[in-house]
C-alpha cells in the first residue's frame, strides 16, 4: 500500500501517469490535498486548462486506490457520459499504461483486454480487493442518473456544472438539488469526504452556492462548513485557501500561460476570461453598477429628510423561494438619496407585516410603496387588519406600485445613473445589497436591489410640497362649485 504524501502524489502524476506538464502550482496543490481536511466538503475552483481534473480526479483517485484498493469512489459529472469518460480514462491507466502496470502489478488486471473483474465504463473493480463490496472501486454517476441503496467512501464531483444546466434558474437549482441528494450515497453521511471540482459558469451555480456558505461563515466568525481552494489565473486577493509563491497579478501557471498571455486573453475576450480564468462570472466591464459611494452619518438632522419605504414581498418561508425585501431611503432637498436600511428575509405574511410595521414607524416614513399585484393578493387584508386593530391609532400609508410592464432587471438597471454618480449612497454595513448590485445582472438574489429600485417610483426632494387632492364629492368641493357659478352669473349680469 502507498500512503498519500505530497511528494508521492506529484511523482505519481508526473512519472507514472504522464502528467509531465505540471508546474510549481501543482506541487503546492499536492501539499494542500494532503493537509488534514478542514470540512467534509471541499470546493476546488481552478481555471480552464490548469489540469484540475488531471490532479484532483485522475491522480488523486489513483492515489486513493493505491493506498486502499477496497475504497469505493463515486465519480459524478454534469452528465453521465462525461462521468463514464472519466472512469474509462482512469481505468486505462491500469490496463494500458505499461510503466504503471510494471510498478503496480497487484492493482492491474493480468488480462488487460478482458479483465477477470468487472471493468466497464460505469464501474471498475480492482483485482486486489480484499473486501467484497457491491460498489466498485470507482463508479460513474451523472446528474441524469439514478442510484439507490449504494454507499461510497469518497464522492468526487468534477465539472458538475455545464453550459447546458446553467441557462435558467430552474436548471441551476436542479443541479444543486442533485448534488445535495447525492450526499445520501455517502457511507458516513457526516464524515465521508466530498470534493467539488470545477470552473465557474454562473454567479448562482453550484460552485457559487458553496463558496457563499464559506464566505458567510467567515463573515460571521464561524468555522466554515466548506473548505475552499479558489485560485484565479493570476495571483490576487480573490485567491482562497492556499498561499502560492507568486507576485500579485502574476500568472500562477507560467509554465503554460505566461502573464502576458493572460493579459492578451483578457483584452480579446473579457467575458470568457473573467468567467473561466479569473473565476469571476461577471466581468467588471460588463457590470451595470461600477461605483459605490458611502456615508457614515447623514449630513444634517434626519428630520430634515423625507423617508420612503419600499417593499418587494415574497411572503413565504419556503427555503427555495425568493426573499422578501424592505428598503428605507432618505431624500434631501436636492434629491440626494441615502439608503437608511436594506432588509431581507424569508417570512410568512404575518411576520412580514410585523417587519413592515416596525420599520415604517421606527424610521418615521411618510409612504410605503408595495408592488400592487402581490399587495392585493397577499398583503392587503393583513395590513388593513393591523391598521384597524392597532390601539395607538397608527396608520400606514400605502402606495400601490405598478411595474409598468418593466422586468425586475429593467427596474434595477434604472438605478445605475444614481448609484454610479453618487446620488444614491449606502452604509458600509449594507454588504448584501451592494454585492447584489455589483454582480448585477447575474447576482443570485436581486430582491434587495428590486426593493431599492421601487424607490424611484416614490422619492421626492425634501423641499417638495405634496399636492393635496380633494374629494370632488365632498361638501367643501360643492360649495366651491356653487360659489364659482354665482361669480360667473354676477359677472355676466354686469355686462347686460
Amino acid at each position: 500500500m502507498y500512503p498519500i504524501t505530497p511528494k508521492w502524489l506529484f511523482i505519481l502524476a508526473t512519472q507514472y501517469l504522464g502528467f509531465t506538464d505540471f508546474g510549481v502550482l501543482h506541487k503546492y496543490l499536492c501539499q494542500r490535498i494532503c493537509e488534514p481536511r478542514k470540512a467534509q466538503i471541499r470546493l476546488i475552483l481552478l481555471p480552464r486548462g490548469f489540469f484540475k481534473t488531471s490532479l484532483f480526479t485522475y491522480t488523486h483517485n489513483t492515489a486513493l486506490a493505491l493506498e486502499d484498493p477496497n475504497i469505493r469512489i463515486l465519480q459524478v459529472s454534469g452528465v453521465l457520459a462525461n462521468a463514464k469518460a472519466m472512469v474509462t480514462k482512469w481505468g486505462k491507466t491500469f490496463t494500458h499504461n505499461e510503466v504503471f502496470r510494471d510498478k503496480f502489478k497487484e492493482w492491474c488486471p493480468k488480462k488487460p483486454e478482458s479483465p477477470d473483474t468487472k471493468w466497464t465504463e460505469t464501474a471498475i473493480y480492482l483485482p486486489n480487493r480484499t473486501t467484497h463490496h457491491a460498489e466498485g472501486t470507482i463508479e460513474a454517476f451523472g446528474a441524469d442518473s439514478t442510484i439507490v441503496s449504494r454507499h461510497y467512501d469518497y464522492l468526487k464531483f468534477d465539472d458538475i456544472v455545464t453550459p447546458e444546466n446553467t441557462t435558467t434558474k430552474d436548471q441551476i437549482e436542479k443541479t444543486l438539488r442533485i448534488v445535495k441528494e447525492s450526499f445520501g450515497l455517502c457511507d458516513n453521511r457526516m464524515h465521508t469526504p466530498v470534493d467539488i471540482i470545477g470552473t465557474t459558469w454562473d454567479d448562482s451555480d453550484v460552485y457559487a452556492h458553496y463558496l457563499q456558505i464559506y464566505k458567510d461563515a467567515i463573515k460571521a466568525g464561524e468555522l466554515p462548513g466548506v473548505d475552499v481552494i479558489k485560485i484565479p489565473a493570476t495571483y490576487c486577493d480573490d485567491t482562497i485557501g492556499i498561499t502560492l509563491p507568486f507576485e500579485k497579478d502574476e500568472s500562477i501557471f507560467p509554465e503554460r500561460y505566461t502573464t502576458d498571455d493572460l493579459r492578451k486573453a483578457k483584452i480579446e475576450d473579457p467575458e470568457t476570461y473573467a468567467k473561466f480564468y479569473q473565476l469571476d462570472p461577471v466581468p467588471i466591464g460588463d457590470r451595470t453598477f461600477t461605483d459605490f459611494f458611502y456615508y457614515d452619518d447623514l449630513p444634517g438632522n434626519l428630520d430634515a429628510y423625507r423617508k420612503f419605504m419600499t417593499v418587494d414581498p415574497a411572503p413565504t418561508t419556503d427555503p427555495t423561494s425568493n426573499f422578501s425585501a424592505i428598503n428605507v431611503t432618505a431624500v434631501d432637498n436636492e434629491k440626494n438619496m441615502y439608503c437608511l436600511l436594506s432588509w431581507r428575509g424569508k417570512v410568512n405574511p404575518n411576520l412580514l407585516i410585523d417587519k413592515i410595521w416596525e420599520i415604517y414607524f421606527n424610521y418615521n416614513c411618510e409612504l410605503c410603496g408595495i408592488e400592487t399585484d402581490v399587495y392585493q393578493v397577499a398583503l392587503k387584508y393583513w395590513i388593513y387588519e393591523r391598521i384597524i386593530n392597532n390601539k395607538e391609532n397608527k396608520a400606514l400609508k400605502i402606495a400601490e406600485l405598478k411595474a409598468r410592464g418593466k422586468r425586475k432587471e429593467d427596474r434595477i438597471a434604472a438605478l445605475a445613473p444614481y448609484v454610479n454618480s453618487g446620488k444614491y449612497k449606502f452604509l458600509r454595513s449594507q454588504t448584501t445589497l451592494t454585492h447584489s448590485l455589483s454582480r448585477f445582472p447575474k447576482a443570485k438574489d436581486k430582491d434587495e436591489a428590486d426593493a431599492m429600485a421601487y424607490q424611484l417610483y416614490l422619492v421626492k426632494p425634501s423641499g417638495y410640497a405634496i399636492q393635496q387632492t380633494e374629494d370632488q364629492n365632498s361638501l367643501n368641493a360643492w360649495k366651491k362649485r356653487i360659489k364659482k357659478l354665482r361669480n360667473i352669473n354676477a359677472n355676466a349680469g354686469a355686462y347686460v
